[in-house]
Formats: structure tokens, C-alpha cells, sequence
């Protein structure tokens, strides 16, 4: 029992089943049996504990788009489950993996805006189900992506006249304006002073940006809707997209006021789970990459003496 929680420490430490397996003196098959063993044992001691706020992502675990869903501990940073494929099953799946204390707890549920994700909570809650957050930074994705369609756009009819106003703003136009490096100051202030349709998406993405600067929800609402009718009648075509699902989604968008959660711990969770996992070279099943995701990051009492506080 010692030596196996030795083996469980090392691989923790080396964050790799190979270089653990070395140092033990053990086969890889026998490190990863004490990993798979130490998962399920955490997981039978995992506590009924409130947990208030959930996040849900999609991760691509391999190339050939094989996804798998992650639910996320967001105030807890861990892991909780993770299911293979991103369907409204995947997460019906997660979901029903909590206790009944975990459900009874949860005030909200952090997303982006996949629409079988938003379905799933629907049908996984009972009544009064909690509320649903579109994670705001998703949201700017798409204004990001809309803006930089416009740009290339833009871009390729001033080429037809030998113009090139537009070279060099590609990264500049991505930056939020406070986050801007001296670098691109002076490209910003050159497109603001132009009649460029990209000019007016840089601004149009920049006002985006400022409506979750808000207090209340009445004026954050408001804000949204004011530029939801601005987008619709700027004739740039990406940003109406954006718009239009904007003005669908609002009330989940403005619930970030009751709730100010975002998927960022679950984005930095993810970014740590991947590097480990680019080390171990492998883990491109769903099986084992969900093993190898609560182990590292489920936050799990897995030592072969349960010291219960």
C-alpha cells in the first residue's frame, strides 16, 4: 500500500506514466493500473458537497474531431466528469454523474452557446433549474472572427485597386483597445481615422466588449440591445450574424449580472490537462483521457487510507 502511493505521488510529480514507471521500477502497464485504481477510488469518496457554479467545454482530444465533454468545478477548479463526444447526451451524462446535493446546489451553469449544451441543462435540472451563462469571451470569439471576415473581405476589394490600407492590422484589430501593445498603437489610430469598413467593425467589437462593464442587468440589457440594432443596420454582414445571435440568447447572455462566471478556470484546467498530455504522448482514447483528467485535475482523495476530515 506504501509503495503504491508512492507510485501515485511520482506520477503526480512527473505528470507522465512512462517517467514514473522509470523511476519506480515498474511496467507502464502496472503505473497506469495503479492510476485507473486510484480514479476509482477517488471517485467512490467523492463528497456530496454543494458546488454552486458548473462549466461546461468542448475539447478536441485528438485530430479527426474527437471531442469529448468536460464538466468543470468552476469556484473548485477541478475536474467532475467527462464524457465522450460533445451531444445534449454527453452532458445529460455529466450531469446525471453528480450527487443529488451537487444538483440541489447549482446557481448557474457556465457555457458557450452550443445549442445541444443549452438543451441538456433543460432536461437535466429539475424546476427551478439554474441559470444559464454564455461565457462571455465565447461570445467576443465570434466578434473577433466576424471582424477579422470583414477585414479580409475588405481587404481583397482594396486589392482589385492596388489599395493596401488594410496590411499589417490583422493582429492590431484582435486586441482589446486596453490591452493594446505600443507596438500596434499607431496601426489603431490610423484605422480609426479612416471611412473603412473595418474601422467600423473594430468599433462596432470594441462597444461589444464594454457591455459586460455593467452593474445592473436593466442597463447591461439595454446596451446589448442597442447594439444588436446597430450590428443589424451596419450592412456588415458577420456582425448581423453575431447580432442575431445575440438577440436570441440575451437572457442567458445577461444572466452573467446575477452570475459573473466565465469558462476562464475551465479554459486554464484545460490548458494544463493538454500539456500533460502532449508529454504522456498519448491518452487519445475517451477512456483514458477521462482517467487521466481526474486524475490530475479531479481533485480526488485517492490515497489507500481515506483520511476523512
Amino acid at each position: 500500500m506504501a509503495f503504491e502511493e508512492r507510485v501515485i505521488a511520482t506520477i503526480l510529480a512527473c505528470q507522465t506514466v512512462q517517467g514514473a514507471s522509470g523511476l519506480m521500477r515498474i511496467s507502464w502497464e502496472e503505473a497506469r493500473g495503479i492510476m485507473e485504481r486510484a480514479v476509482v477510488r477517488g471517485l467512490g469518496r467523492r463528497e456530496a458537497e454543494i458546488i454552486a457554479y458548473l462549466g461546461v467545454d468542448e475539447k478536441a482530444i485528438r485530430k479527426g474531431h474527437n471531442y469529448v465533454t468536460v464538466l468543470t468545478d468552476l469556484e473548485g477548479r477541478r475536474i467532475l466528469e467527462v464524457t465522450p463526444d460533445r451531444t445534449k447526451e454527453s452532458l445529460v451524462t455529466a450531469i446525471k454523474s453528480l450527487d443529488s446535493k451537487h444538483i440541489s446546489g447549482i446557481q448557474a451553469v457556465s457555457m458557450d452557446m452550443w445549442e445541444p449544451y443549452r438543451t441538456a441543462v433543460d432536461l437535466s435540472f429539475p424546476i427551478p433549474r439554474p441559470d444559464v451563462v454564455h461565457d462571455r469571451y465565447h461570445i467576443i470569439s465570434h466578434a473577433n472572427s466576424a471582424l477579422n471576415q470583414v477585414r479580409k473581405d475588405e481587404a481583397r476589394d482594396l486589392a482589385k485597386s492596388g489599395r493596401s490600407d488594410l496590411k499589417g492590422v490583422r493582429q492590431a484589430i484582435l486586441y482589446g483597445e486596453e490591452n493594446l501593445p505600443e507596438r500596434h498603437e499607431a496601426t489603431i489610430a490610423q484605422l480609426k481615422a479612416s471611412d473603412l469598413k473595418t474601422a467600423k467593425g473594430y468599433a462596432m467589437k470594441e462597444n461589444l466588449r464594454r457591455c459586460w462593464n455593467h452593474r445592473l442587468e436593466t442597463t447591461a440589457r439595454t446596451h446589448f440591445l442597442s447594439w444588436v440594432r446597430w450590428a443589424k443596420r451596419s450592412k456588415l454582414r458577420p456582425f448581423a450574424k453575431v447580432a442575431e445571435m445575440i438577440a436570441t440568447r440575451i437572457d442567458d447572455i445577461i444572466s452573467y449580472f446575477r452570475h459573473p462566471i466565465t469558462n476562464g478556470p475551465q479554459e486554464g484546467m484545460n490548458a494544463k490537462l493538454m500539456s500533460i498530455i502532449r508529454a504522456a504522448r498519448g491518452y487519445r482514447t475517451h477512456e483514458t483521457f477521462r482517467m487521466a483528467a481526474l486524475f490530475f485535475m479531479g481533485g480526488l482523495d485517492m490515497s489507500l487510507t481515506w483520511r476523512h476530515a
